[in-house]
């Protein structure tokens, strides 16, 4: 019987030193009724409050920090937060999936003029360097600042804080995957950027340090109605991958600005309809700083935008834009090549004083009530020439009531325009404007039709529409 009791009682001590281990690995110093940490340490588990769910998430992610863990996770639910800041997150702020996870910026929540006095842009989600990676969840925004400001980005991949005394680069390698990403509309107090990648010394220039290096990337992501859909501005070569996506409703689907970094955006879906007097771009790729890094490289490949422009408000559209203002350096390398172009009374493709650019394989479809209204591919120049661009192997068709506009869709070469090429058998007019440009025609020209759509051109050009460009931006 002794023996009996001596194993009953040890049997009781194992089961009370199981549970006060397991109490002891599920508790990470947050509440524990929301915030428990599970798997080996390998994943911290987020529940929801159904109020307000930021200090939560905040102590969960500051915890994975601290005791290396790869994944917060969140459950099939709705999260309410205001603002989070996470530095050095190497991990995965991970949802159920894209129908059952979703988080919601509450509406005049987040102090931006605060955020603004510690030198860091407004922002509901801020990652500072690190490998932060954001998956499977819906995020929603509107009205989020507290003051009636505007929120600077929904989701901030950054370095430190801009104060004088930092004077190094900061390294950040953020993803973004499966994410849904929307502001209820473009409107001045409701969010302006859903996702940017750039150094906090962007809004500050008493900052020293000025570079946010790394790599990005957002692959099978959905941005819907802000201003700019993802805003890069990296250097030293960052690897930046923006892929299989979908930008609807944002006056600027991609953005990529004064930056150093080798960009690919391939098989992303850009849709929008431009109305109310604004502009839009489905890709501007720009540079406006006179010291701006040399080595911008672009790649535009396999993408399709549908853009259709409301005239009588006076809206302007274009898909893909590369442009230089203000004489900045002429940094940008631009490659378009294999998309599809949807326009109603909009430009599919322009060049701003860039050169040595290559346009090729892409199908361009023009529709609008009175044909091609606009060129579908312009080349200009202003303070620089534009130079060394070859056009070749694209298709263009012509969709609508055709009166006296073109015949086809058509290319312009603008006044500042030198030794450029275009290939024959595009279905395109040539309007060139230039000098020493090469117009290639092919067996099947017809000198009449190409006289006929010239001068059509020529009537375009005296109305001001070839020389317009988009307006110089900034986030």
């Amino acid at each position: 019987m002794l023996i009996a009791a001596f194993r009953k009682g040890l049997f009781g001590l194992v089961i009370l030193f199981t549970a006060l281990n397991t109490a002891a690995s599920t508790s990470v110093g947050c509440n524990d009724s929301y915030v428990s940490i599970s798997d080996a340490k390998l994943r911290i588990e987020i529940a929801p409050t159904n109020d307000d769910d930021t200090e939560n998430l905040q102590c969960a992610l500051d915890t994975a920090v601290q005791l290396g863990v790869p994944i917060v996770r969140f459950g099939p639910a709705d999260y309410y937060i205001s603002n989070i800041i996470v530095e050095n997150f190497n991990g995965t702020l991970q949802g159920r999936s894209r129908s059952t996870t979703r988080l919601l910026v509450k509406d005049f929540s987040i102090d931006c003029q605060g955020l603004v006095d510690q030198n860091r842009t407004s922002a509901a989600l801020k990652f500072v360097k690190g490998r932060p990676r954001i998956h499977a969840m819906q995020i929603i925004a509107n009205e989020s600042c507290q003051d009636g400001q505007q929120l600077r980005s929904i989701v901030h991949f950054t370095g430190a804080s801009a104060s004088a005394d930092n004077g190094e680069s900061d390294v950040i390698f953020g993803a973004v995957d499966r994410v849904d990403i929307q502001a209820g509309s473009i409107l001045e107090t409701n969010p302006r950027t859903a996702v940017m990648v750039r150094s906090e010394s962007g809004w500050f220039p008493e900052a020293c340090s000025t570079d946010l290096l790394g790599a990005f990337s957002m692959r099978q992501s959905r941005v819907e109605n802000t201003m700019f859909g993802v805003y890069t501005e990296m250097n030293g070569k960052a690897q930046v991958d923006i892929s299989f996506n979908q930008f609807q409703s944002n006056l600027y689907g991609v953005v990529v600005r004064n930056a150093k970094q080798n960009t690919m955006i391939y098989r992303n879906e850009i849709s929008t309809t431009v109305t109310g007097g604004n502009e839009a771009v489905g890709i501007f790729v720009l540079s406006n700083v006179a010291d701006a890094s040399a080595g911008n490289s672009v790649v535009v490949k396999q993408n399709q935008f549908e853009l259709s422009v409301d005239l009588e408000s006076e809206s302007k559209g274009w898909a893909v834009v590369f442009a230089l203002y203000n004489g900045a350096k002429p940094n940008i390398s631009a490659v378009v090549s294999n998309n599809v172009f949807l326009m109603e009374n909009a430009t599919s493709i322009q060049g701003h004083e860039i050169s040595k650019g290559h346009i090729s394989e892409n199908r361009i479809r023009v529709w609008g009530l009175w044909g091609a209204t606009y060129p579908s591919i312009i080349i200009n120049g202003d303070v620089r020439m534009a130079s060394g661009w070859t056009i070749s192997n694209n298709m263009g068709s012509v969709e609508g009531v055709i009166s006296s506009m073109p015949l086809a869709p058509y290319i312009v070469f603008g006044e500042r325009t030198k030794s450029n090429i275009t290939g024959p058998g595009q279905n395109f007019a040539v309007g060139d404007f230039g000098v020493d440009n090469y117009i290639i025609h092919g067996p099947d020209f017809n000198a009449e039709t190409q006289l006929l759509n010239e001068q059509s051109v020529s009537k375009l050009k005296l109305g001001g529409v070839v020389v317009r460009s988009p307006q110089e931006i900034s986030p």
